[in-house]
């Protein structure tokens, strides 16, 4: 029974909201992918009720978001942040890998691998945050509000708050880009 016990942390549930619209997912979408309520994942958004284990890996899976990053406070600020530290979140259906620095601050950074071939998801996304993107190797196409846009090593984007876009890879290498952003309100 000790699998069922309740997770008793600060801030998770600010940490999975604040995730969740990074993703750019309503809470209602949130509760069609989980299979959990609209209303408990508002009370666990709001830190009023305790996950259970089987619920925050539910949560996580759907975040793409290891559930030792949810558990562990990340308010100290670094200076340096070695490879090992950075959090990898593997997207197979996008066939991305993205390495996330994060120094503790408001800045956060994303270097992101996209394989070549179709990915099996092409939905948008749209991010609270204006996001800026270099590409370091290969070509990437971003498609923002349905205009594609090729990228070569080299080339820089810049992305609004709240536009939806998705980045691709549609050659046949590689690719590697690099993403700055700023959180609001952190």
């Amino acid at each position: 029974m000790e699998e069922q016990r309740d997770v008793e942390e600060q801030n998770i549930g600010a940490k999975i909201k604040q995730l969740r619209k990074e993703k750019g997912y309503t809470i209602k979408m949130m509760a069609e992918y989980t299979g959990l309520s609209v209303g408990y994942l508002s009370t666990v958004e709001q830190d009023k009720t305790s996950l259970t284990i089987n619920n925050l890996m539910n949560i996580c899976e759907v975040l793409r978001v290891e559930p030792a990053w949810l558990l562990t406070s990340n308010t100290t600020k670094k200076l340096i942040v070695r490879k090992e530290e950075q959090r990898v979140v593997q997207i197979p259906e996008l066939n991305q890998k993205m390495e996330m620095i994060e120094f503790g601050r408001k800045q956060k950074y994303e270097y992101i691998t996209i394989e070549p071939g179709k990915p099996s998801h092409t939905d948008s996304f749209r991010h609270l945050y204006d996001e800026m993107g270099t590409v370091i190797e290969g070509v990437l196409t971003v498609d923002i509000e349905g205009e594609k846009h090729h990228l070569k090593k080299g080339d820089s984007i810049y992305i609004e708050a709240n536009r939806p876009h998705a980045i691709m890879n549609e050659h046949e290498e590689s690719c590697e880009s690099f993403w700055v952003y700023q959180i609001q309100g952190i």
